[in-house]
C-alpha cells in the first residue's frame, strides 16, 4: 500500500498479512508540525507450520500410505472372501462328486447279484462262492475309494482289474479283454492322481450295451496314454453291436433313456473342470461310433481326457 495513513496511536495493526517480506515506512511530526524523514522497518511474516513444505510432503506421503493401506486391506478382504467362496465351492463339488460316485454302486450290485443268482440257479455253487467273495471285495473297495477325492492310477487299475475279473466270470471266454498302458504312463502309474471310480461306468457300458448283445466272441480294449498337453487319455473300445443296434434292444425303455453311467461320468468331468483353472484343454468324454467298410456298426470307442495331477 503506497498511501500514507495518519494515526495518533503508537502502534498499527495488520492482522491479515499474507506470509512474505514487508517494509514498513514511518514518519513522525513534532509539536510544531514538522515531519521527520521516513524510516523503514523490514520484517517477515512466516508461513504457518501447516503450510510448511515438510508438512505438505508428510501429508502427501501419509495420504498415499492411507490410500495404499485401504486398497491393500480391500484386496486382502476380497482375497479372503474369494478363498472362502472357493472353499465352499470345492466342498460343494466334493459332495457332488461323492454323490455321483455312490450312484454307481447300484450298477455293481445289480449286475453282480444277477450273476451270483445265475450260478446258484444252475447249481454251480463253487463259481457262486468265488463270485460272492470277489463281489464282497469289490463292494468294500468301492466304499473305500468313494471316500477319497483323488487316487493313484495304480489304485484305479487295481479296482478295474477286480471288476474285469468279475465280468470274466459272468461272460466266460466270450469276451477277450486287453488292458494296455503306454510306457510313459506305466512309469508314473503310482504318481498320477485321478478321481476314483471314473472309468468303470464307461467299461460297464461297453459290456452292458455293446458286448452283451453280440453274437459270438467279442473284444474289449482299454488303453492309457498321455496326450500332447500331458492329459491322461483313456480309450475304451469294443467290437459290440454299436449304439444304434443297442438302442433297438432298449426299445422297452423310455424314449429319452440315456446311459446313466456315461451321464454320470460326464457330470463328474464337468465338476472336475469347474474345480480347476480353466484352460483350452478340459476334461471331456467323446464317443465314436465305429463302422465297417460297408457302413455297418462294428463297435464303439469312448475317449476320456482327464486333467490329472501328479504327486509332488
Amino acid at each position: 500500500d503506497s498511501n500514507w495513513v495518519d494515526t495518533e496511536t503508537q502502534f498499527v495493526r495488520y492482522p491479515s498479512l499474507n506470509p512474505g517480506a514487508y517494509e514498513l515506512q514511518l514518519k513522525v511530526a513534532n509539536e510544531d508540525g514538522v515531519w521527520s524523514e521516513a524510516s523503514s522497518l523490514h520484517f517477515n511474516v512466516l508461513f504457518p507450520w501447516w503450510e510448511a513444505i515438510w508438512v505438505r510432503v508428510l501429508f502427501v506421503l501419509s495420504s498415499i500410505a492411507l490410500i495404499g493401506l485401504f486398497f491393500y486391506s480391500r484386496f486382502r478382504y476380497l482375497q479372503k472372501k474369494e478363498r472362502e467362496r472357493q472353499a465352499i465351492q470345492e466342498r460343494i463339488n466334493g459332495l457332488k462328486m461323492q454323490a455321483l460316485q455312490t450312484q454307481m454302486n447300484p450298477h455293481f450290485i445289480f449286475n453282480s447279484l444277477n450273476a451270483i443268482q445265475k450260478y446258484l440257479t444252475t447249481s454251480d455253487e463253487e463259481q457262486a462262492m468265488i463270485y460272492l467273495a470277489r463281489f464282497a471285495r469289490l463292494i468294500r473297495t468301492i466304499f473305500e475309494l468313494s471316500k477319497k477325492h483323488r487316487i493313484s492310477l495304480e489304485e484305479e487299475l487295481s479296482f478295474l482289474r477286480l471288476y474285469l475279473d468279475m465280468e470274466k466270470l459272468r461272460f466266460g471266454e466270450k469276451v477277450n479283454i486287453n488292458l494296455l498302458l503306454d510306457p510313459e504312463v506305466q512309469q508314473q502309474v503310482d504318481d498320477i492322481l485321478i478321481p476314483p471310480l471314473l472309468l468303470q461306468p464307461v467299461i460297464e457300458n461297453a459290456f452292458k450295451h455293446g458286448l452283451f448283445h453280440k453274437q459270438g466272441d467279442g473284444k474289449l480294449k482299454i488303453s492309457f496314454r498321455y496326450s500332447s498337453n500331458q492329459h491322461l487319455i483313456c480309450e475304451v473300445e469294443d467290437d459290440g453291436v454299436g449304439r444304434a443296434n443297442a438302442r433297438l434292444f432298449a426299445k422297452w425303455k423310455p424314449g429319452n433313456y440315456q446311459s446313466s453311467g456315461l451321464q454320470t461320468t460326464r457330470e463328474r468331468l464337468g465338476i472336475l473342470n469347474n474345480s480347476t483353472n480353466l484352460d483350452e484343454h478340459q476334461s471331456e468324454l467323446q464317443i465314436i461310433d465305429l463302422l465297417s467298410d460297408s457302413g455297418r456298426p462294428r463297435g464303439t470307442r469312448v475317449i476320456i481326457q482327464i486333467k490329472c495331477k501328479t504327486v509332488s
